[in-house]
Order: C-alpha cells, then structure tokens, then sequence
C-alpha cells in the first residue's frame, strides 16, 4: 500500500514498511498521516465496516464527511421515509475495536501495535506522551483479549507415548510485598514446543494433581523434580496413574526443558507484577510464543482476533 511511493527506500531491497502483510512500526506511522488510506486500510482489513445497513430502513448507509468529528467521517442513513429523509447515524467505529475508546482511531492503533509487540509501557510514555493512566488501561485491555483468546483456544499437552516435564514455580516479590507472590504450574513437552504455564492458588497436593488432570493428556509419562512429588504425593500419582494412565518419574534432574522455558518466561516478566494480573502477562507469553513458532506475525494476528468480536455487544469503557 505504502512501499511504492515510499519517498525513505532501505539498501539492498530491504522493505521500508514490512514484508508483504506483515506492518512494521514505519508502516504504521506512515499509514496514520493520511486519513482516507487509514481508513481504507482499516476497512480492507475488517476492522471497520465498509458497508452498513440502516437498523430502521434495512438500506445501506453512506459514509459521509463530518469534518466536526476526531474520525472525519459517520455512516448516515439518507433513505427518504414518507418524504422524510431517515437521517440514522452511526459512528464509523461502531461494533469495532475502536469504540473501545475516545482517543482518535490513529492513537489506538498505534497503542495496539506497541502493545502486542511486547513494548514496554515506559518507552510508549516516552515516545508518544500518552498519560500512565491511559497505557496502564490499554495494556490491560490488551491483555484481557488476548487471555480471552488463549482461555478459548489453548489445548492439553502429552498423550500416549509423549512425556511431559513439570515444575511448579513461585512468582513475585519475596521481600518487598508477600501478597504478591504467586505460584504458577508449568508444564513443557518434550521433542516438541508445546507448553502450558497456568497460574494457580497454591501447591497442594489437590490443586497439583486437578492441574494435570485439566492441562495434560492421558497416557503422558510425566517427569518433574522432587520438590514436586513432594506436593503431588504419593496417593495423588497412584489415582492419576490407575485412572488417567499418567505415571510419573521424579528425579534431581531429567528436566531441563522445562527449567529452560521457565528462564525464558521469567525473563520477560516485569518484576513488580502483581498476583492479580499474572494470569494475563502468562497468556501473552504464550501467545507471543506460539506465533514465533508458527510463523504468524503476532500485530496481524491480534487484528484477525479484535475483528472477528462483536464489540456493540460487549460491557465498553469509554475512559481509556
């Protein structure tokens, strides 16, 4: 859309916006100083309507200059009822991703851009001045869909001849805020990258084996340290085993897949993270990560998943 008549070309071929359906940030500043090829890229992506029926004249709208209004244009009807022109309007953001908010289309979309890369929040406050109130919204917003996502889509790991590493782990701030801490399970497959990180209350031995009897498959041969035979307990491998074919092997080590994911995660959590919000920065890990591994550009992705919600249906706030 934009490389053709890129004025800024790289050396060597290199694309100045991205490969071809993959935006980079250039891309997506460059997209947002022009507002008709915003605006027609967010309709040729879904992400608007490029149509819309009239709810009381069942005839399509028109999408009309408003020069009074941030985005430029509204959807009107001018479907003339009994010599009266009907004059329904809707916002051009209607049941999209943008009604989430009242900063301007171009703002949101380049928050949303940030956000899914993995940006730190501080470097959005620097680079676009946006209040720490407002990113603190947005990210959680981000968050939640992307949780949302993962709860939905997320699938056990093992089955019959595969063997699964666990380990639980403790997450937070030891010395400076105990009610933060959080014990979180994971589990990782060998011979493939397959992975479950699940936040949970505690490690007791029913909240232990009902995890793996949620997260892995039947006829898994589980491996794990002896710390976590110590909160599984002896009973609890015996009922797996005799009713779900799970059995289990408990060593010193044999696990080093999972201690690595583990570095890997623990790596890209803030340190300050809370208890409460553990849950959502695990789900965009593992996004994150899944999209790596299958090639999907995680920024395309999210707009595939915020453009397939029935937004005018969800509970919006209209603060962010």
């Amino acid at each position: 859309m934009l490389e053709s008549n890129a004025s800024l070309k790289f050396s060597n071929g290199k694309k100045t916006y991205g490969c071809q359906g993959i935006p980079n940030r250039l891309f997506c500043l460059k997209l947002c100083e022009n507002k008709q090829l915003f605006l027609d890229f967010l309709k040729e992506a879904g992400l608007i309507y490029s149509e819309l029926l009239c709810e009381k004249c069942s005839v399509p709208m028109i999408l009309t200059p408003k020069n009074s209004l941030n985005d430029g244009f509204s959807w009107i009807c001018k479907n003339k009822r009994d010599k009266t022109v009907c004059g329904t309007t809707k916002t051009i953001r209607y049941d999209s991703w943008f009604s989430c908010s009242k900063l301007k289309m171009e703002e949101i979309f380049l928050l949303t851009y940030e956000f899914v890369i993995g940006t730190d929040t501080s470097d959005i406050e620097k680079e676009y001045s946006f209040s720490s109130a407002t990113l603190s919204n947005w990210r959680m917003l981000v968050n939640k869909i992307i949780f949302d996502y993962m709860e939905k889509t997320s699938q056990k790991i093992g089955g019959v001849g595969k063997s699964v590493e666990i380990k639980m782990s403790k997450w937070g701030n030891k010395i400076c805020d105990r009610d933060s801490e959080q014990w979180v399970f994971g589990g990782s497959e060998r011979d493939s990258r397959k992975l479950v990180f699940v936040a949970v209350p505690d490690r007791t031995e029913e909240t232990l084996s009902d995890t793996i009897k949620e997260w892995i498959e039947p006829g898994t041969s589980v491996s794990g340290c002896m710390n976590t035979y110590g909160s599984i307990g002896q009973e609890s491998c015996e009922y797996l085993t005799i009713n779900h074919g799970i059995s289990f092997t408990f060593s010193k080590g044999n696990i080093n897949s999972i201690l690595s994911s583990w570095r890997h995660l623990k790596s890209s959590l803030p340190s300050y993270n809370r208890s409460i919000d553990i849950k959502y920065y695990l789900s965009m890990y593992l996004f994150q990560k899944s999209c790596k591994e299958n090639g999907i550009d995680v920024f395309v992705h999210f707009l595939e998943i915020i453009r397939g919600i029935e937004w005018k249906k969800k509970q919006l706030n209209q603060t962010l």
